[in-house]
């Protein structure tokens, strides 16, 4: 991230291990930063993680009210200007190779979660034709995490949540549609949404809202809250 040099002295019972080795992606001061914002057990909200005296934040409680359940969610970092600038370059300039960055953390989590199906949050077309990618996607790719692309988007004219206002979110309209053969797929199973960050739970939770009427259970996840 920061473009400093990395040094690291291989031990012994690696080099005699055989097996295949992780390279450190981050140096000692950027690593620093981002253990800081590792998401704690103290004060936070039951469903969402959000820093939170009472056991549920009033922003559950709304998506309650909305959806009709609890959607429990799922992070590994509190956001920061650290992750703030990473999305900039990952996301917004595109640099692809920035999404192997939390890989191990990403797998993690995922693999503790054990769902039967993941699907990550589309990127709309301006979007995904500016960049050339998906990030959510690159980054369950990064993971090793298999993914079923069964949520697609509407093309529209939003322009990107990140410049939005937390009111412009939560009424801004969000075009999701079921992919063609997707409810088959969803009857019984246990869904985990993915999305890069969870800001006002906006995203995450109108796409649960197209799965709620057949998957068994839904979570969502988010590698930043």
């Amino acid at each position: 991230m920061c473009e400093q040099k990395i040094s690291y002295t291989l031990r012994l019972n690696e080099l005699m291990s055989f097996t295949r080795l992780s390279p450190c992606l981050l140096c000692a001061t950027c690593q620093c930063l981002v253990d800081k914002q590792r998401i704690g057990l103290a004060k936070r909200c039951s469903i969402c993680q959000i820093f939170c005296e009472d056991e549920v934040c009033v922003d559950c409680l709304y998506w309650k009210k909305i959806i009709g359940r609890d959607i429990r969610h799922h992070s590994c970092y509190y956001y920061s200007d650290f992750f703030s600038e990473w999305l900039e370059r990952f996301k917004r300039q595109g640099d692809y190779v920035l999404g192997q960055l939390f890989a191990k953390e990403i797998a993690y989590t995922i693999e503790r979660l054990k769902p039967d199906i993941v699907i990550p949050i589309p990127s709309s077309t301006e979007h995904y034709q500016r960049r050339g990618f998906n990030q959510v996607v690159v980054m369950l790719a990064f993971a090793s995490i298999g993914y079923q692309e069964l949520i697609g988007i509407k093309q529209t004219q939003q322009g990107a949540q990140g410049s939005k206002s937390k009111q412009e979110r939560l009424n801004a309209e969000m075009p999701f549609f079921l992919e063609k053969n997707s409810k088959e797929l969803l009857i019984n199973r246990s869904v985990l949404l993915v999305d890069d960050v969870y800001t006002t739970g906006k995203t995450l939770h109108e796409a649960a809202r197209l799965i709620i009427p057949y998957a068994k259970t839904i979570e969502t996840f988010s590698l930043c809250r």
